[in-house]
């Protein structure tokens, strides 16, 4: 046997297959793979049967058929009445006794719009095609791409069940947007019990969501009025910054993005200087008690003094930024995950959130000149009046109040907050007990880790795999 043999042989298997591949099946798993058949003779020439992807052949026993345009009911399930979902056919052959792999085809754009939960040990295979009821494989460059499994939540494919499974021939496309520091996974295998095999798959993930952003601080309470106690007038100090986020976390559950801190307080301005006193003087008054007596008198007094403004309370500190998501095309925790050829391609991870911009501080206010005093030099014709001693006022000169006290200080502005880690990038996250073995010199490409964001966030990391 040739698994190589062109020219005749092709022709001959094209008698009864449907297309003619090359290439070496020694890195094709021996479940249900690649299959190589006995000569074949055809007249007076002996050839070696169809090899490859060509000898493929579908179990109707074992076998649930599935096509974008069947139907999900009870009866679904055959060639000629296939099931539409992948979802509904997993639960139909958890439900049966004899169905262990889903065939799907390539009908129309073959993309299967569903997040698929695969929690039974069945084998999904892709890279058919159904014309009226008679399925065939396709054998050309498209195989593994002709059937698209595509992600509506951020997991296209979990995997966590007893036993083993295996995913052939399908491409594994994640949700076209993340939620905001939501990461995206192509394929997210969990469970110690859980062994899946990944046979010429093509798993390609979008970019993780960034992180949002912190809050601003808001503006420091303005000083309303002057008098307070004296102080140097210095404005108050700017609140602290808001830690930033360290590099983010892999658990059982996934990716885990960190976040920043907030930020502090700023601090209130001091109060003002002190006022200058009032200029002080013995003037003359009208005295006594009516109506007794009223006459003449003097008493000592002073104009007012000047008073110090009053230093503003600071801005509150901005939130902190949260951090953003990762892109990861497998991602395998305590699960055991064999891989055979394929290619798995990570996007960007999210940039991390900024901090929210800390809040100014309030206004402070002036201090105040103390008020002037008239002193009276002169008066004549003391009288009473409504019991009050009083008269004519012939001559007086003004006491000059205190010279104003020195402005408070103005409130510290409020800190920024922390920023967001950025997201990860990997094309394979192993984890716990987990392991990942690489067969057959599959493609694995990351994007960029995320860009951690002001104050201080962690940029992501990327690599094709972790650890």
């Amino acid at each position: 046997m040739h698994a190589r043999r062109f020219g005749f042989a092709c022709f001959v298997a094209a008698l009864t297959f449907q297309g003619c591949v090359s290439g070496d099946d020694s890195t094709t798993p021996p479940d249900g793979g690649d299959a190589t058949v006995g000569d074949v003779t055809v007249g007076d020439v002996t050839s070696d049967a169809p090899t490859g992807c060509a000898a493929r052949t579908a179990n109707d026993t074992a076998g649930i058929f599935v096509a974008p345009s069947g139907g999900d009911v009870s009866s679904c399930g055959t060639r000629t009445n296939p099931c539409q979902t992948i979802t509904y056919s997993v639960a139909a052959a958890k439900a049966s006794t004899s169905k262990t792999t889903l065939y799907l085809a390539a009908q129309g754009t073959g993309v299967y719009a569903e997040s698929i939960m695969l929690d039974a040990p069945i084998t999904i295979e892709g890279g058919w095609s159904d014309t009226g009821g008679t399925w065939t494989p396709i054998c050309d460059a498209t195989t593994s791409t002709a059937v698209t499994i595509q992600g509506v939540t951020n997991t296209t494919i979990t995997a966590t069940f007893s036993g083993a499974a295996t995913l052939r021939d399908v491409q594994v496309v994640s949700n076209t947007t993340a939620a905001p520091g939501g990461t995206l996974y192509g394929i997210f295998a969990q469970g110690s019990s859980t062994n899946l095999t990944l046979d010429q798959v093509v798993v390609t993930v979008g970019s993780g969501g960034a992180g949002i952003n912190g809050t601003d601080g808001t503006i420091g309470a303005s000083a309303t009025d002057a008098g307070c106690v004296a102080n140097d007038g210095v404005p108050g100090g700017t609140g602290t910054v808001g830690g930033g986020a360290a590099a983010g976390t892999f658990t059982s559950a996934g990716y885990v993005a960190t976040n920043g801190g907030d930020a502090g307080t700023g601090n209130a301005g001091d109060n003002g200087s002190g006022g200058g006193s009032g200029a002080c003087a013995t003037c003359d008054t009208f005295s006594g008690s009516c109506p007794s007596s009223c006459g003449f008198g003097s008493a000592y007094q002073c104009a007012g003094n000047g008073v110090s403004g009053c230093g503003a309370q600071g801005g509150t500190g901005g939130t902190f930024g949260t951090g953003g998501g990762a892109s990861i095309a497998v991602f395998v925790w305590d699960a055991q995950v064999t891989v055979f050829g394929g290619t798995f391609t990570s996007g960007n991870g999210g940039n991390g959130g900024p901090g929210g911009a800390g809040g100014d501080g309030g206004a402070p206010t002036s201090g105040i000149g103390g008020s002037a005093l008239g002193c009276p030099t002169s008066l004549s014709n003391p009288q009473c009046a409504f019991s009050h001693c009083t008269g004519i006022l012939n001559a007086s000169y003004t006491l000059d109040g205190g010279s104003a006290g020195g402005s408070g200080g103005a409130g510290g502005q409020g800190g920024q907050g922390g920023g967001g880690s950025g997201g990860d990038s990997f094309a394979i996250i192993t984890g716990g007990d987990g392991g990942v073995a690489l067969n057959g010199n599959p493609t694995l490409a990351h994007g960029d880790g995320g860009t951690g964001a002001a104050a201080n966030g962690t940029n992501g990391a990327a690599a094709d795999r972790f650890p």
